[in-house]
């Protein structure tokens, strides 16, 4: 009796079932590993990209910032120390008042304070007449400043006769005759004509000689040239007609 012993040759190809599933899990895990190294590199380098481009940003606001900054510094210095806001006598009712830019009151306004005090003399016109010429030359521009010095010479000796000696002059507001708007005519840019109506009132060594009531119309121009001598900014021009009378009480 023979007895046949059979031996199992494996083939080099067969894996057990065991092994090939550690193989295929360790591959996985070392695949994992290197994705998650991946993606954390490129993580890193999102972030870097963005921090870089914020900083170029803020590197260009900066330099945009310094270059405006350097722009209003130089506006600044080159700029006025001051402004001119003219403020109506009205303020009851609000509203917008752009600097530079008189309204039609306050040229009205102007106008009539310098033609009273140029025709204010107390006690003698020879003396108070050049005087108040004086103290408004900065009011009036220089043709009428002329105008007036040409008046001033022709009353002194009008046919040999000094008509400015011991003469007294005030000018008053005339009574229902005072500012409208309807008497400041806008003539072009920084130039008006201004109607006023006052009362003249004259006399010489007391004795009254004339009460009537003149009415003036002068231009008026912008004069923005001396802020600490002119305040207002505005300058009396001349006539636009010769003065007028309107009413007399006394004329002698």
């Amino acid at each position: 009796m023979k007895l046949f012993t059979q031996t199992e040759q494996t083939s080099p190809q067969s894996v057990p079932a065991d092994g090939q599933a550690s193989a295929c899990s360790t591959e996985v895990k070392h695949n994992s590993s290197r994705l998650q190294r991946l993606v954390g590199d490129m993580g890193y380098m999102n972030t870097t990209h963005t921090v870089m481009a914020i900083n170029r940003s803020l590197l260009l606001s900066n330099i945009i910032l310094g270059f405006v900054s350097l722009a209003l510094s130089i506006g600044l210095a080159q700029s006025r120390e001051w402004i001119t806001v003219y403020i109506p006598p009205d303020t009851t009712q609000g509203g917008f008042q752009t600097a530079g830019q008189p309204s039609s009151a306050t040229v009205y306004g102007f106008a009539g304070q310098t033609l009273q005090q140029l025709n204010h003399w107390p006690v003698d016109g020879e003396v108070d007449y050049a005087k108040a010429i004086e103290t408004q030359t900065p009011y009036l521009t220089p043709s009428f400043r002329r105008y007036l010095l040409e008046d001033y010479t022709r009353l002194g000796n009008r046919s040999g006769l000094n008509e400015l000696r011991a003469r007294a002059r005030a000018l008053h507001p005339a009574p229902d005759r005072l500012y409208s708007p309807e008497r400041v005519e806008d003539l072009g840019p920084g130039v008006w004509s201004v109607d006023l109506e006052y009362r003249l009132v004259e006399s010489i060594e007391a004795s009254p000689i004339k009460d009537t009531i003149i009415r003036y119309q002068v231009r008026v121009v912008r004069a923005d040239i001396d802020p600490d001598g002119n305040r207002w900014g505005l300058q009396l021009d001349g006539w636009i007609h010769e003065p007028s009378r309107i009413v007399s009480k006394v004329d002698k």
